[in-house]
């Protein structure tokens, strides 16, 4: 019985990590980070946008506050979505980089660094289904290498399409599972 619920929790694992990949709106707010956000043009509603600390509200209802250069998301921010995820963190040129926490709507939450907008290098990702991925992320999730925990079990995984696959440490704990996302 101990195996079937470390198996279901497993997979629920790779189904999670699957399931909180970059959302639509998500990107759609990454691709506007690249355009300049007018100083006193609409969505500027506090602050200095242009070269300075404001906050700034989205078409989507997407809500940043925090430093901006040239127009742009650069320095020290928080990144509200509608959807009810946020980011907390660094930014240069309009998107996410170096340390930062990403926090998902559904409680997992993605603590660790960030290139041109990815999860790229050392990081934790707890899941709020239980267990925590500790290790490095390539290319937002999609490889890497790390320790995965479960109920005070750790196991040596692998990131490979944003799903995890683990090291079994016996044959009715073997997982390896992906989602096709």
């Amino acid at each position: 019985m101990n195996g079937t619920l470390n198996r279901i929790a497993l997979g629920l694992v790779v189904l999670t990590l699957a399931a909180c990949q970059s959302t639509p709106r998500e990107e759609e707010s990454a691709d506007r980070a690249m355009e300049p956000a007018a100083n006193t043009g609409p969505g500027c509603i506090q602050g200095d946008c242009q070269n300075g600390t404001g906050i700034y509200v989205y078409e989507s209802g997407d809500r940043y506050s925090g430093e901006f250069k040239d127009g742009l998301r650069h320095g020290r921010g928080t990144f509200e979505y509608a959807n009810g995820d946020r980011y907390v963190g660094n930014y240069e040129n309009g998107q996410r980089s170096g340390q930062g926490v990403y926090t998902f709507a559904n409680g997992d939450r993605y603590q660790g660094e960030w290139q041109n907008g990815l999860r790229e290098g050392q990081g934790v990702y707890t899941f709020a289904i239980g267990g925590v991925y500790d290790g490095q992320f390539q290319n937002d999730g999609a490889g890497g290498q790390g320790r995965y925990t479960l109920e005070e079990r750790t196991r040596a995984c692998q990131l490979d399409d944003k799903s995890i696959f683990c090291t079994p440490g016996s044959a009715e704990e073997s997982m390896m599972q992906d989602t096709g996302s």
